[in-house]
């Protein structure tokens, strides 16, 4: 068939792309970085506030600037009791580089996410290259940038993009302690463990506890899968443990100041004070069972339909190290989740997006864990679902402007109209 045709030229021509893409670290990391700006930074600074966290994250960061406490993060109430200080740190940093001028502008406060949700895409090609190869970490940071939540994440004043990339550096750096345990060089090891360890410290100063709650579910799982982490042993945890305690020291302190302060926040439970160590956004009501995994599924937009093949590779390749981190990446963090259920999962399960993106990227790409990809089956029900799927995605675009009393501009329609042929070609090939 035609559309057949046209794929498989398109194919060879993206197998090209990739391979020139990839061909020196600084090249690929250039065109991550500029494609990361190209997805993020439209309505970065014309999109007004949408959420009403950012804004109290924002006017904490604009209160900072005019009381010069940099140690008790403050709203127009009072103290603001468990607010991560590292990130209003840098929003207010941002907004003081730009003058004060902006300081009622919401993009100047947005910012520090941008750089997160950069970073967390080029640490991941970064940190996995040597573990997969060039072609399929480029690939994997590429579906990162294009996931949903991320996009969402990188305009928002909230500490998930930033947290993210803490997040990012540290899982990189256990995969590589892990599946290279009898490659590593002596330096490279203790490089990693620092990396390992800085990367808590700063997830921790800029939103809680999460990323040290990943990292310990990863390594809990790891030590069930094989009764041992000597793998992960060295003396410059000697070094990494103080380092990163220094780093995330101001975020404990900053917590115990506001509890202190004569205008806190009305009195929290102890529940919710937990709630808050572990991450700085949760809901009033809980979530129905199975929606972090629906999420962590839909947030791999538009290679969802890849999802259960990469799954199916992952089994069959599950004696190799690579699998079995990516598993403990995964599924322990998901089950945690699942269970708190307290959590917005929009801000939640970006931190596993990493390593699902890895497997489809593996499913897809030739690499020295899993080689050449084969092909992928898509039965008649797929394809009728990925059809259906591509007119509601242009569909809502152009029913959510209508919806909201937005006029409907021709570049809107015309944007539309090509999700759902791409969509349509896709699955009729």
């Amino acid at each position: 068939m035609l559309a057949g045709r046209l794929l498989a030229s398109y194919d060879q021509h993206l197998s090209r792309a990739l391979a020139w893409s990839t061909k020196s670290r600084l090249r690929a990391s250039i065109l991550l970085i500029l494609l990361c700006l190209l997805v993020f930074v439209p309505g970065v600074f014309s999109r007004p506030p949408v959420d009403r966290t950012e804004v109290r994250y924002a006017i904490s960061a604009r209160i900072m600037l005019e009381t010069g406490d940099w140690l008790v993060p403050r709203d127009k109430k009072g103290a603001e009791v468990g607010r991560p200080i590292g990130i209003v740190w840098l929003q207010a940093l941002s907004a003081k580089l730009f003058g004060p001028q902006t300081h009622d502008a919401i993009w100047a406060y947005r910012l520090p996410s941008l750089l997160g949700a950069t970073l967390a895409v080029l640490f991941l090609f970064l940190g996995v290259r040597s573990i997969v190869g060039d072609q399929t970490a480029f690939c994997a940071s590429v579906l990162v940038a294009h996931s949903l939540f991320l996009a969402v994440q990188a305009r928002l004043a909230l500490p998930q993009a930033g947290a993210l990339a803490a997040a990012v550096a540290a899982q990189t750096s256990l995969a590589r302690l892990y599946v290279g345990r009898d490659k590593l060089s002596s330096s490279c090891r203790n490089r990693a463990v620092l990396i390992f360890w800085t990367a808590l410290g700063v997830g921790i100063l800029l939103n809680s506890f999460i990323v040290p709650i990943l990292a310990a579910a990863t390594l809990l799982t790891l030590f069930i899968q094989d009764r041992s982490l000597k793998w992960f042993g060295g003396k410059s945890h000697f070094i990494g443990v103080p380092l990163a305690i220094l780093i995330a020291l101001p975020w404990p302190l900053s917590f115990w100041l506001s509890i202190a302060d004569p205008t806190p926040d009305p009195a929290l439970s102890l529940v919710a004070w937990l709630s808050l160590v572990a991450d700085s956004q949760s809901m009033n009501f809980r979530a129905f069972p199975g929606s972090f995994i629906l999420m962590a599924w839909v947030g791999l937009l538009p290679c969802i339909l890849l999802v259960w093949a990469s799954c199916q590779l992952a089994w069959q390749n599950r004696d190799k190290l690579v699998m079995r981190f990516l598993f403990a990446w995964f599924v322990p963090y998901i089950a945690v989740l699942e269970i708190i259920s307290n959590k917005p999962p929009l801000y939640m399960v970006q931190y596993v997006l990493p390593a699902l993106a890895i497997a489809v990227a593996m499913r897809i790409t030739d690499n020295p864990i899993t080689g050449m990809p084969a092909p992928v089956p898509a039965p008649l029900w797929s394809r009728i679902a990925w059809i259906f799927l591509g007119i509601f995605l242009g569909s809502a675009a152009l029913g959510l402007h209508i919806a909201v009393g937005e006029p409907v501009s021709p570049q809107l329609v015309i944007a539309a109209a090509a999700v759902m042929i791409l969509f349509t070609a896709s699955a009729v090939a």
